[in-house]
């Protein structure tokens, strides 16, 4: 929590700047995902934390505060083999999309995570399984806790989660207000207004979209290249490994 002063055109205003995670708060790890049903225990957590470091603030303030930053995001469990660390070597392959205004790309750790970033906004794809074992230097997420680093302890090796992580960062309130305001959802948002499944998911679709897929299936979709002709007619005996490349082009919920 942080105390900020500034001017307004009426009088000095103090507000009070809050930021967490909300699936850490319940559970502590955000692999657990939430949902709009969690919304109310979500606030009593939140009431009773701030309790407990001396700040008291009534549960319908939490609820209606306005909101200047968020982070929607999804788990995306990888099956028949797939891995993170593969999916983010062929989304490297893509062109930055100019409308989206992002203007830097970066593939770290091993092919591990993969960011696409201006100071407003970013997308943000990472094996989330080996984010956990970081140290929160090098981690993604930087807020990593003891429960979160023994999450996957248990697995056995044939047992190893593969998850891929896709995070959207609305970090300021004016891009924040005209991304809700092109997905037709009003601007100035109170905390209750975004924690809405719709509204998440539809932010990660249209960056997905944006970012991703609309200018650049081509480099995921072999059927029509010269790579995928290649590989069809050596492999005509070899059914079972005809489909090995991974085509990432939306995921639900």
């Amino acid at each position: 929590m942080t105390l900020v002063k500034r001017m307004t055109r009426k009088d000095d205003e103090i507000p009070l700047k809050i930021e967490f995670a909300v699936a850490r708060m319940l559970y502590g790890n955000n692999v657990d995902e939430v949902e709009e049903r969690d919304f109310e225990r979500v606030i009593e957590n939140l009431h009773e934390a701030m309790k407990e470091m001396g700040v008291l603030v009534e549960k319908e303030d939490l609820r209606n505060a306005k909101v200047s930053a968020f982070h929607p995001s999804k788990n995306v469990e990888l099956m028949n083999g797939y891995t993170s660390s593969f999916v983010i070597t062929e989304l490297r392959k893509i062109d930055v999309s100019k409308k989206m205004d992002l203007n830097r790309d970066s593939f770290r750790n091993s092919g591990q995570s993969l960011q696409f970033y201006t100071n407003s906004h970013s997308l943000v794809i990472y094996d989330k399984v080996h984010d956990i074992k970081k140290p929160d230097k090098r981690a993604i997420d930087k807020d990593q806790n003891s429960i979160q680093h023994s999450l996957f302890d248990f697995f056995t090796k044939e047992e190893k989660k593969e998850i891929l992580r896709i995070e959207v960062r609305l970090a300021k309130k004016v891009k924040m207000n005209a991304m809700l305001k092109q997905l037709g959802f009003s601007v100035d948002p109170t905390f209750k207004d975004v924690f809405k499944k719709n509204l998440c998911q539809k932010m990660l679709v249209e960056y997905w979209k944006e970012v991703i897929a609309s200018k650049n299936q081509f480099l995921f979709d072999t059927e029509s290249n010269p790579k995928k002709r290649w590989i069809v007619s050596s492999r005509a005996n070899r059914k079972s490994h005809q489909k090995r490349h991974f085509i990432l082009l939306g995921f639900g919920y």
